[in-house]
């Protein structure tokens, strides 16, 4: 147990702290430095130099936020004290580059705010919060990021708590730049691994289901080679039809598998912009319902969809492929549904973004389910259903280089819902709800 003074500053070890004096400051930040350097994992590294702060100085609530390289905006990466609804409620209130946190890590120096309601920037503090201390996070003279610590009534924040927070800002920097820099090595090891086994799956594709169709044309056309003027015309006409067809199918798979192969092998080297999931949705169900009578379909869209940072022709692909399974495998119901879903969570201090599509159809036998993201993969019974089985495999892909989840649940004879889950930045809501039905 910690002994408080009354000043609400404790020591690590049980015992009362100054961090008014210098040698005291400098003791404090080596006993955080002992504590968090053993760290590789940056959540772990921040979540325990909170909890030392916490320790040390009477704060209420801790945030860490970080700057995406990619996308040059801040996003929260750790909090003290901050259950799920309270990050998500810091999250719908502002951009974090629009409000004090951005400015921090622009101007790289220190703000204090003895009384948090009296600066409109701060306003998502001022619930239950009297002052404010945000500290830039500093490697090589660069901010990756701030750290705000808020306090209870009466408690407030000094120049001396500032600086000591300062000095652990340029500690604490150094320590979650190396382990994130430690992260994405081992991420870029983990996708190369990934990308190797999808090579690998997709040249077992080639040697097993090209041979065959090739096979066919082959023998067929040995047939007319062999055979010449012994053939019937209708016997010719039929072998001609049976290559035409083949050679068809053969390109198309191949159009597929090349389509496969990028996406296995390809980075992300476009920027990532606005994205309204709704335009998305709207326009993959335009384009996969073309050739599917889809005027008889409910298609039930929810009212409130994200506008999310990220890749607009991404998005589109997999609504594209999950909706055209839909569209394709709902068979002769009379009633016929296609109804998506949206939802907003929090998963361990990240917002993540869920879509679910969930239709009528005819469902998945529970013995395909486990293979059913392996390219060139089709259930047994639809081989009059046009397709090459790459649809879902596309979409696992394209999620997984998003480091998101894809998931299927289905019960044959009643439907299938696939649930896929993107971690991008939210912007802003898209107001307007959207019902299509045979009514319309």
């Amino acid at each position: 147990m910690t002994n408080h003074k009354p000043d609400g500053k404790t020591d690590l070890k049980g015992g009362p702290v100054d961090l008014r004096s210098h040698s005291d400051r400098l003791g404090a930040l080596a006993s955080i430095a002992a504590r968090i350097g053993v760290y590789q994992d940056t959540r772990r590294l921040a979540r325990e130099a909170m909890q030392a702060v916490a320790a040390l100085l009477p704060i209420k609530t801790a945030l860490l936020l970080l700057l995406d390289s990619s996308t040059n905006s801040l996003v929260f990466h750790e909090g003290y004290n901050l259950p799920v609804e309270e990050i998500e409620r810091l999250h719908s209130l502002i951009s974090w580059d629009e409000c004090i946190e951005g400015e921090v890590v622009r101007g790289k120096g220190p703000v204090l705010l003895e009384d948090v309601s009296a600066d409109i920037q701060a306003v998502h503090y001022s619930e239950g919060s009297m002052s404010l201390g945000l500290i830039p996070l500093l490697t090589r003279d660069r901010a990756i990021g701030v750290l705000s610590v808020t306090t209870a009534a009466p408690h407030k924040l000094d120049q001396s708590d500032m600086e000591f927070l300062l000095t652990l800002g340029s500690q604490l920097g150094i320590y979650l730049e190396n382990a994130r820099l430690l992260e994405e090595l081992k991420e870029s090891n983990k996708q190369l691994l990934l990308q190797n086994q999808d090579l690998e799956e997709l040249l077992s594709v080639i040697s097993h289901d090209l041979r065959s169709p090739l096979a066919t044309i082959g023998g067929y056309a040995s047939l007319m080679i062999k055979k010449g003027e012994e053939l019937k015309s209708e016997e010719r006409i039929a072998f001609a039809e049976t290559i035409f067809r083949k050679t068809k199918e053969t390109s198309k798979r191949f159009d597929d598998l090349l389509a496969v192969f990028k996406a296995a092998i390809s980075q992300k080297d476009e920027a990532p912009e606005e994205v309204d999931s709704r335009v998305a949705i709207e326009e993959a169900l335009e384009e996969a319902g073309q050739d599917q009578n889809a005027q008889r379909f409910t298609i039930k869209i929810p009212d409130h969809l994200p506008r999310l940072l990220g890749y607009y022709t991404h998005l589109l692909h997999l609504f594209t492929n999950i909706f055209s399974n839909s569209f394709k495998f709902i068979g002769a119901q009379e009633e016929p549904r296609i109804t998506v879903d949206y939802e907003k969570v929090a998963a361990g201090g990240e917002i993540i973004h869920r879509f679910l599509v969930t239709d009528n159809g005819m469902g998945i036998p529970d013995d395909y389910i486990a293979n059913i993201f392996r390219p060139f993969t089709r259930v047994p019974g639809v081989e009059d259903i046009s397709g090459t089985g790459v649809g879902l495999a596309s979409v696992q892909r394209i999620v997984r280089s998003h480091k998101g989840t894809v998931d299927v649940v289905s019960t044959e004879g009643k439907g299938t819902t696939i649930t896929f889950t993107l971690p991008w930045k939210e912007i802003k809501e898209s107001p307007e709800a959207k019902v299509q039905s045979p009514a319309d």
